[in-house]
C-alpha cells in the first residue's frame, strides 16, 4: 500500500514538474516576443495565454481527480 502511494506521488511530482516547466517556457516566450521587443499586448496574445492557462488548469484538475480516485 505504501509503495503504491509513493508511486502515485512520484508520478504526480513528475507531471507537475512538466506542467511547471511548460508554464515557465510559455511565460518566457511571451516576454521575449512581446515585452523585450517593445510590442504591445493585443487581445489575441491575451486570449492565447488565457487558453494555455485554462488547458493547464484542466490538466491539473484531471491529475487531482485521478489521484483522488486512486485513494
Amino acid at each position: 500500500m505504501l509503495q503504491n502511494f509513493l508511486k502515485i506521488v512520484s508520478g504526480a511530482s513528475v507531471i507537475l514538474n512538466k506542467v511547471s516547466d511548460r508554464c515557465k517556457k510559455n511565460t518566457q516566450d511571451f516576454i521575449e516576443e512581446n515585452l523585450l521587443n517593445e510590442k504591445f499586448v493585443d487581445q489575441r496574445d491575451f486570449n492565447n495565454l488565457k487558453k494555455q492557462f485554462l488547458d493547464l488548469k484542466k490538466e491539473f484538475t484531471e491529475l487531482q481527480n485521478h489521484l483522488k480516485n486512486k485513494n
